[in-house]
């Protein structure tokens, strides 16, 4: 993808990636944004899909480029991450008090308990999971 940004974006095909001013990289994140969709035509691409793939390039110059000696530290693009607003969502699903409620009163039957076929250290893990 990278390859795909100094190609078309840098007009730079022709340039050596050690001698590509490591601060032109830096637009890296928005190119992405723009760039159009194969499915879901309607949504952007998230920045948690983009920083990924960012994080995946730079992982990418780092185990194999430097590693390998085709590129030298210090002469790695430099690409920022997408800046994301903080999240106001949950994290993790909260239950309601019916559904807790139903789920608490499920755990402590036999049904949950001692399944049929279980093995005795599978029971004794579920008591102790319902305490």
């Amino acid at each position: 993808m990278l390859g795909k940004y100094v190609v078309d974006e840098m007009k730079m095909e022709k340039t050596k990636i050690e001698n590509i001013l490591k601060e032109l990289t830096r637009d890296f994140c928005y190119w992405i944004q723009r760039q159009e969709k194969n499915f879901y035509k309607k949504t952007r691409w998230s920045s948690d899909y983009i920083n990924s793939t960012i994080s995946e390039v730079k992982r990418m110059y780092s185990e194999v480029g430097i590693r390998d000696g085709h590129i030298t530290r210090g002469y790695e693009p430099q690409i920022d991450l997408m800046k994301k607003p903080p999240s106001t969502q949950v994290k993790r699903d909260i239950l309601s008090v019916d559904e807790y409620e139903r789920l608490v009163t499920y755990i402590r039957t036999n049904k949950c308990l001692r399944p049929d076929g279980s093995s005795p250290l599978d029971q004794t893990k579920r008591s102790l999971f319902k305490e």
